[in-house]
């Protein structure tokens, strides 16, 4: 543990892994149908932010994949 860390201090989970754990919750919960057209509507909702709002905006060059 490093110095600048109390006893008690709880370790942060990285976002990635807090996105997997509800992505799986809600796949065990929800109907096939229902989780691949949330997972359509989620990967169509980070690809349209990632666009430019005007042309003065600088494009991204992450690409997403939806498989």
């Amino acid at each position: 543990m490093p110095d600048h860390m109390s006893a008690d201090a709880t370790p942060r989970v990285k976002a990635h892994k807090l996105v997997a754990l509800y992505l799986d919750t809600l796949e065990n919960l929800m109907s096939p149908a229902e989780y691949t057209n949330l997972r359509a509507l989620t990967i169509a909702s980070l690809a349209a932010m990632a666009e430019p709002i005007d042309p003065h905006d600088a494009r991204s060059e992450r690409r997403l994949k939806s498989t």
